[in-house]
């Protein structure tokens, strides 16, 4: 098969993606859509004595793969941080579940690739990362079906046992799970940092 090959250089997170937060309604409008082609975890911290981890909040967005999705999450306690589970490439909408005090709501630098689907079928796969500047990653592959349109979100990721998880310098890596999709994430980052990602198999198309 042809390589999947990805360019990502990710982008400068402090202050330009993220913004101050209060009251019973929260205006995101001061947070912008990333711009780096991945999605990120959002970051929801307080820098306060008040104690709002027995509040929630509602967050609506679209993902990595330019998906809508909906999460609940529990807000910060006392001088401290949340992050969301999923990964995010803007939001439309974060609703409390009462008013807050002020809060700061932004994107984080835990991120990941959009899903790409495989042909399993493919045989054994290779993949490479290509590090520049400061960044930490991991290859991650799903044994779901990703392909089929009835397989619902959100997917199961492994992390590759080897070299490509939890690393910060270039490596590569045999793929013997014959995977239904890949992707890469990172852990985290420093302004500045890339990453090439390359994966193929044996035989067949993407």
């Amino acid at each position: 098969m042809i390589p999947l090959v990805q360019n990502y250089k990710y982008s400068t997170l402090v202050p330009a993606y993220f913004g101050t937060v209060s009251g019973p309604v929260w205006n995101i409008s001061t947070v912008p859509d990333i711009a780096d082609g991945v999605g990120h975890k959002i970051t929801i911290s307080n820098a306060t004595a008040t104690d709002y981890s027995a509040l929630s909040a509602v967050i609506v967005g679209k993902d990595q793969d330019g998906v809508q999705i909906l999460e609940i999450v529990s807000l910060p306690g006392p001088n401290s941080g949340i992050e969301t589970q999923f990964y995010y490439k803007n939001l439309t909408s974060v609703i409390p579940s009462a008013s807050t005090g002020n809060l700061t709501i932004g994107f984080g630098n835990k991120t990941a690739s959009q899903t790409f689907g495989i042909e399993w079928r493919g045989g054994v796969g290779f993949a490479a990362v290509v590090v520049s500047g400061t960044v930490n990653y991991t290859f991650q592959y799903s044994p779901d079906k990703v392909l089929d349109p009835a397989t619902l979100r959100p997917y199961n990721w492994l992390q590759d046992a080897g070299p490509l998880n939890n690393n910060s310098t270039s490596a590569s890596d045999v793929i013997e799970a014959q995977p239904f999709a890949v992707r890469i994430t990172t852990n985290s980052y420093s302004t500045g940092a890339a990453i090439q990602f390359t994966y193929s198999e044996m035989s067949c198309n993407r």
